[in-house]
């Protein structure tokens, strides 16, 4: 049995955080437990990152009590290992402590200190990295190094590129991030290697940083929704997925969707999700969003990056082509006006429109379940 007596008025007036650091150091005292008595910092390893995840995932399912109890076992696992180090004689949970401490008042001047107060997060970044790299005392030291190498792939994708883009290596505009990945898309369709894939995932993390998104936490829910819809399928099958057709599991899974979106839409916005519109709503509404070039740029933006668009019969282009086609008849005025119709198979929506300005012409979209997938463009056009 160990010697700490936890009923005893000396261990219960220590503040909590020392409560738990006693008690760490019980656990791998005499009488103590077999268990964490055998743990080495490298066995713990798995643990620290099993508690930051649960953490994570907790905090994102927005669930208070649950986030108290995962943030106490991060802490349990950083006093775990500070009573590693301490046996070796190396530093202790307070060493730990008053280095953060020391720190964030280093790497705060403008709060703690006579340095000039700042504007904004950009300029609180900016100085952070600059005393940082002082404080490291290496003058060849890349910017980039401080991105542990052991990070999932896509954080740590997402931390280097945030870097680089603080130091002035950056799209100017979001257009040219979208044609980056277009372009990554297309190489690894003609090559698809391990390389050529890698360079399209990291395309598609530099957009998400133009958008402000964070690519983990927007995975990590995707992969939530679809666990939760899979179920929600198996449920409604009977566990047997195998005994029904690919028509009727989309059929599930396109209800699915549509309960969740009304589910977190009372205000009866269900017919505006793109997963289960209507294919001539859907083009209505792109229609609809051409009202100014700003608007125009943000809608196409939104298209995917495998849409393509063919003008008056030439080659195939991407969506800057038609991006280019609005531009041109916008003028800075009004959008245009587009009468819709689809055909018998659903999948191509026929429009005819006409501009402000006198311009018309015809359309023919392809439509993929839930998105648009093609655009056969003809100005001046009688019929399609």
């Amino acid at each position: 049995m160990s010697s700490l007596d936890v009923s005893s008025a000396e261990f219960l007036d220590l503040s909590p955080f020392d409560q738990l650091v006693a008690i760490m150091a019980a656990l791998r005292g005499p009488g103590g437990c077999p268990w964490d008595l055998e743990q080495t910092p490298r066995s713990l390893t798995p643990f620290l990152l099993e508690e930051a995840c649960e953490c994570i995932e907790a905090i994102e399912g927005d669930d208070p009590e649950a986030v108290r109890e995962e943030l106490g076992d991060v802490l349990l696992q950083v006093v775990f290992h500070a009573q590693l180090a301490s046996e070796q004689g190396r530093f202790d949970a307070h060493g730990v402590c008053r280095a953060i401490v020391d720190k964030m008042i280093r790497r705060h001047p403008h709060v703690f200190g006579e340095a000039g107060a700042l504007q904004d997060a950009g300029q609180v970044l900016t100085q952070w990295e600059q005393i940082k790299k002082a404080e490291k005392g290496e003058p060849g030291r890349s910017i980039l190094d401080g991105v542990a190498q052991s990070l999932p792939a896509l954080p740590q994708s997402a931390l280097i590129q945030d870097r680089a883009r603080r130091s002035g290596f950056r799209y100017a505009h979001t257009h040219q991030a979208w044609d980056k990945l277009r372009e990554e898309l297309d190489e690894f369709r003609d090559e698809p290697t391990h390389d050529e894939l890698g360079d399209v995932l990291f395309a598609a993390v530099s957009l998400a940083s133009m958008y402000g998104l964070d690519p983990e936490a927007a995975l990590r829910s995707t992969n939530r929704k679809f666990r939760r819809r899979f179920a929600g399928m198996e449920k409604q099958a009977g566990g047997n997925l195998t005994a029904h057709t690919p028509e009727q599991l989309k059929a599930m899974w396109q209800e699915l969707a549509r309960q969740e979106w009304e589910a977190s839409h009372p205000d009866g916005a269900a017919d505006l999700h793109p997963s289960f519109t209507d294919p001539v709503a859907l083009v209505e509404r792109f229609w609809a969003s051409l009202s100014s070039a700003e608007r125009a740029r943000d809608a196409v933006n939104s298209l995917p990056p495998t849409f393509t668009v063919t003008l008056n019969g030439n080659p195939p282009a991407g969506p800057e082509a038609l991006l280019a086609w609005v531009e041109r008849h916008t003028g800075g005025g009004a959008g245009p006006t587009a009468e819709t119709f689809a055909s018998q198979d659903r999948d191509r929506v026929t429009s005819l429109w006409s501009w402000p300005s006198g311009a018309t012409g015809c359309s023919v979209w392809h439509v993929a379940p839930g998105l648009l997938a093609s655009l056969q463009l003809y100005d001046g056009c009688p019929r399609c």
